[in-house]
């Protein structure tokens, strides 16, 4: 199957769509609860890493993946609503981005 061809001034159109969804997740009472849940798990992950010895490898593995987890549910939000203002800047012609 032939991969279809996206228009850019259509994939600006469902980028920056997207990332006013995002935006109004984010403001959501769920969204506020993810990003709540993400920092928590950010926050629980460095109080482990701090208090688990160095040679509980396991602990300290579990510590990292818990604090990266938390960690790209933020920034894939954050990044979806920023691709999204950009997005939106190049459909108003506000900037040329080349």
């Amino acid at each position: 199957m032939k991969p279809k061809v996206v228009d850019p001034d259509e994939f600006d159109f469902i980028q920056a769509r997207l990332g006013i969804e995002a935006q109004h997740f984010k403001s959501s009472n769920f969204g506020r609860y993810v990003i709540d849940r993400a920092n928590m798990m950010i926050e629980d992950a460095m109080k482990k890493r701090m208090n688990a010895p160095t040679s509980d490898t396991e602990a300290n593995a579990q510590a990292k993946v818990d604090y990266l987890v938390g960690l790209g549910i933020i920034q894939f939000i954050e990044e979806a609503i920023s691709s999204g203002g950009l997005a939106e800047q190049r459909l108003n012609g506000e900037f040329d981005d080349d």
